[in-house]
């Protein structure tokens, strides 16, 4: 059986997906795409999913990002370290993570405030970052 790298990455705190992002229609329902989870295969990378209810980071550790539950249990990738495997590289950095697939070009920035995704050979991205007040 072939191994397909992934980076599956789960927020207890997170932005909604912006809605050109949204790519799935939730088995018709158009209900449920919910922002809190970043993945990466190895030609593209998508932020939320479909789901009701709460990411597995937000039922262990809380809405404020308390310690509880055996997530809390996990090893937690501290701010610069890295860990690479099967192709895939994630950095946590700035209060979040960037996960990436450089030999495709893409890849994902996530944190609580903001998202960014990066996609196909161009590079092109979406980022969710709130702009900076023009100064008159």
């Amino acid at each position: 059986m072939p191994i397909v790298p992934v980076a599956h990455c789960e927020l207890a705190t997170y932005p909604a997906p912006q809605p050109g992002d949204v790519k799935d229609d939730c088995a018709g329902t158009h209900l449920g795409y919910l922002g809190g989870v970043a993945l990466l295969s190895p030609d593209a990378a998508r932020y939320g999913e479909c789901r009701s209810g709460v990411t597995s980071m937000e039922a262990a550790y809380g809405p404020k990002g308390g310690n509880a539950g055996p997530l809390a249990q996990l090893p937690v990738l501290e701010d610069g370290q890295n860990l690479e495997r099967n192709g895939l590289r994630c950095s946590a950095y700035n209060g979040g993570v960037a996960c990436g697939n450089v030999s495709a070009g893409v890849g994902f920035f996530v944190s609580p405030e903001r998202y960014e995704l990066i996609q196909g050979p161009a590079g092109s991205s979406r980022n969710t970052r709130p702009e900076a007040p023009k100064t008159p």
